[in-house]
């Protein structure tokens, strides 16, 4: 039978206790802080205190008796918490709960912002990537703070849901229609919410997921901002520009501070001009390299000069595994056509550097040297890469007006300057989107699906092939005009050859069946493109794998040795070593 009492402790006697006897017991009396304190006096000399918590002891459903405290002063709460242990107790008799559960159950009274706070540290002890943990988290608190969730305890998949549909529909500023929650938001919050349930299940927190099963939504057919793949005559715009523009804003004077210049063009000195040529030349070099090899702009910012291996048999550069997005690491294979022209880029770089050792308190070794990034350029390049757009003719400004506080702190609304860089379907280029004129190269060079999804190291083919193939309407339409005129057509059947030649056009030359060992080149009767194959295992039907035999790196050098990089036909002042023609 379950019982309530509370614990007895004895003390050493006060120094300054006065001893008393009552109804024939010795007590104890001193004063604490300007209060009297009593205690019963034990046979040693000892006082006896009691807990000020009252404490239950009850046989649990195994079997043992045991003593807890229910954190209660007051007895008629403590007896209410008692009551509630021992409903517990014959649950798990009777076979409605186990322990496990119970004690879940009392685990889900958490506060759930402390809960997100231990998941994200959980994250970062993995080793996750610091804009994916922050991303997270701060979907969770979002949520959290608009939802009302307290504890663990409240967490339902069916709010949540309702939540996003209403979001689906009602834009967050009422003066933004377009201001509605996106697919991929919607997707991403309920990726952070699953994740974060499931750690919690797996941690002993929760029973089960309540986010289990909520439905995504089509992120490629409800997309706010596509992207779209540069064409070459673009990319030679916006590396003139990169190289160009610093250089170029710096004649025009600082307008910011609202002085009128007395001329037309700033003096600057040849140690300025010559800063300013070298931050366009990394930032073209940057953007290049973004294009020729597909790497993400954190990718690239990571890359360091010891990890160039430009002199190899395979030219490339090693992607650590800590700055890899999928945490894999790879090897990236450079274009030969850009080797030269990367190879003086660094021959510069090191020169620079080693140029600046003076500035520096601790010695500038080799080490150091390998260290250094191979491109010095900012992590967010949103607004650099806007600009350099609109310098290159890619985009344009527009007027859109923006809240902002007067000096009083009310709110008004004032007109802005707002580069776009949407196309007239919609489609946006920013950064990012090198990484999708990569792919586009890739497949415009007749690269098989499967070489492309290695070179652009993602996890599906069918991210590489919808995501990131902006094929244009060049390249299907040498397909279609290659089909029979209806008009002349006498028989319902097309000749063999003729059927090869449609399907051969179509798949611009992607030689990726059931071939033999045997290297195969073949020629496009569409597009003339000499496509070169690539070595497989003999196919299932001559008792093979049909798997590739060369590596990845190898399979990626083959891949961009179909793209053509020539320094030759680009502008000639993207190029290293080039003059400024504005000086």
């Amino acid at each position: 039978m379950a019982h309530l009492f509370k614990k007895s402790t004895t003390r050493p006697m006060p120094p300054d206790a006065e001893l008393f006897t009552k109804k024939g017991k010795s007590f104890a009396r001193w004063t604490v802080k300007g209060k009297v304190r009593t205690a019963p006096v034990n046979d040693t000399g000892r006082i006896v205190t009691e807990s000020a918590t009252w404490y239950c002891k009850y046989r649990t459903a195994a079997g043992p008796v045991v003593e807890k405290s229910t954190g209660c002063k007051d007895k008629g709460a403590a007896q209410s918490r008692m009551n509630t242990l021992a409903s517990d107790v014959e649950r798990v008799k009777a076979g409605i709960a186990t322990e496990s559960e119970l004690d879940v159950s009392k685990k889900m009274t958490g506060d759930v912002s402390a809960a997100i706070t231990d998941y994200t540290n959980h994250m970062k002890a993995l080793g996750l990537s610091g804009q994916h943990v922050y991303n997270v988290g701060m979907y969770l608190n979002n949520n959290v703070k608009e939802l009302g969730w307290k504890t663990l305890r409240n967490l339902s998949g069916s709010t949540l849901a309702a939540w996003l549909e209403v979001r689906a529909v009602t834009p967050k500023d009422l003066d933004d229609p377009k201001s509605v929650m996106g697919a991929m938001s919607h997707n991403k919050t309920i990726s952070a919410w699953h994740g974060f349930a499931a750690w919690l299940v797996k941690h002993g927190r929760m029973n089960k997921n309540p986010f289990a099963g909520l439905a995504k939504r089509d992120a490629h057919a409800d997309q706010k901002h596509p992207r779209r793949a540069l064409t070459p005559d673009e990319l030679n715009k916006l590396f003139d520009a990169a190289y160009n523009r610093p250089l170029r804003d710096a004649y025009k004077g600082n307008k910011g501070r609202g002085e009128a210049m007395e001329s037309d063009r700033a003096d600057l000195t040849d140690a300025t001009k010559d800063a300013l040529q070298w931050l366009g030349t990394v930032r073209a070099t940057a953007y290049k390299l973004a294009v020729l090899t597909g790497l993400r702009w954190g990718e690239l910012r990571s890359i360091t000069i010891g990890a160039c291996r430009l002199d190899d048999v395979h030219p490339h550069l090693i992607l650590q595994a800590r700055d890899e997005k999928a945490r894999r690491g790879a090897q990236i294979p450079v274009a030969t056509g850009f080797v030269p022209e990367l190879k003086d880029y660094l021959s510069e770089r090191r020169a620079r550097l080693f140029g600046q050792r003076g500035a520096s308190i601790v010695p500038f070794d080799r080490l150091t040297m390998d260290n250094a990034p191979l491109l010095d350029v900012p992590e967010n390049m949103s607004k650099v890469f806007k600009a350099d757009a609109l310098a290159a003719g890619l985009a344009v400004t527009m007027k859109v007006k923006r809240k902002r506080k007067d000096k009083d702190g009310k709110d008004i609304e004032v007109e802005v300057d707002r580069i776009d860089t949407r196309d007239s379907a919609g489609r946006m280029i920013d950064v990012h989107a090198l990484r999708h004129t990569f792919g586009t190269l890739l497949a415009r060079s007749g690269v098989s699906l499967q070489v492309a999804q290695r070179a652009m190291r993602h996890s599906t083919p069918t991210m590489t092939a919808n995501v990131y193939t902006h094929l244009g309407l060049m390249d299907v339409a040498g397909a279609v005009n290659v089909l029979p005129n209806l008009a002349n057509l006498v028989a319902p059947t097309v000749a063999p050859l003729a059927r090869i030649l449609v399907q051969q056009s179509a798949l611009e030359c992607n030689i990726g069946g059931n071939y033999g060992g045997d290297t195969e080149s073949r020629q496009s009767p569409v597009s003339g493109l000499i496509c070169r194959g690539f070595q497989r295992i003999a196919g299932k039907k001559n008792g093979g794998a049909e798997e590739d035999r060369t590596p990845d790196l190898l399979n990626a050098i083959q891949a961009l040795s179909q793209l053509s990089y020539d320094p030759t036909n680009m502008a000639s002042d993207t190029r290293w070593g080039a003059k400024e023609t504005l000086l």
